[in-house]
């Protein structure tokens, strides 16, 4: 008898810890899914980190780049537009870059169009979003409608996407290009750039200095 209930509990064991496997899964369903998409995006992230290969000293050099040149003259008293070289990605057939937008003035505006035009080529790229959890080192700006607070300097990366030539490599090093900022207040802001391999980039921040 006592064999009988043991075997009994055990069968009634067996079919218990499924039943309340698939309850309690019900119940936190939401969680559990919560969880598993921020492992998801977590893993996601650790893989698409390093996409560009971008170093910190290369990040770094990106940022100095895109900042207005100190001048012994009297500062400008109007908004101006500083840029990095570009970086290509031969992995994305995209380039990227950081741009920076100083307004000295006591009014705001905001960038309403971006260009990246190279005249040589007959090619006139717009920035599109970067692909997902792709990380360029400073932030990419969300929408290339960039609000220009006063008094102040603000950077962020831009993505261009390769189209004809440049959909298939970088036909030449430096490849000379123009960044082109058009304003809600009809300013339009310029800046040449000079386009390199992001290999190129990387070699020169790890080169000893002279």
């Amino acid at each position: 008898m006592d064999v009988a209930k043991i075997a009994l509990e055990f069968v009634k064991a067996l079919f218990a810890w499924p039943v309340a496997a698939v309850i309690i899964a019900l119940v936190f369903v939401k969680q559990i899914r919560s969880m598993l998409d921020g492992l998801r995006s977590l893993l996601d992230r650790i893989n698409k980190v390093n996409a560009f290969n971008l170093s910190f000293e290369l990040g770094q050099q990106l940022l100095s780049e895109a900042k207005p040149t100190p001048q012994v003259e009297p500062p400008s008293t109007d908004i101006s537009l500083s840029v990095s070289s570009g970086a290509y990605s031969t992995d994305y057939r995209a380039i990227f870059l950081v741009a920076g937008i100083a307004n000295p003035t006591n009014q705001p505006d905001q960038v309403v169009n971006w260009t990246l035009s190279f005249p040589k080529l007959g090619i006139e790229l717009e920035p599109t979003p970067a692909p997902h959890n792709l990380i360029g080192g400073v932030p990419w700006w969300p929408s290339p409608m960039v609000k220009l607070p006063t008094n102040e300097l603000i950077q962020g990366s831009l993505y261009f996407r390769g189209t004809g030539v440049l959909a298939e490599g970088l036909p030449e090093e430096p490849l000379h290009g123009r960044v082109t900022a058009t304003t809600l207040h009809g300013k339009t802001l310029t800046h040449d750039v000079e386009i390199y391999r992001m290999a190129t980039l990387q070699a020169r921040t790890k080169a000893p200095s002279a």
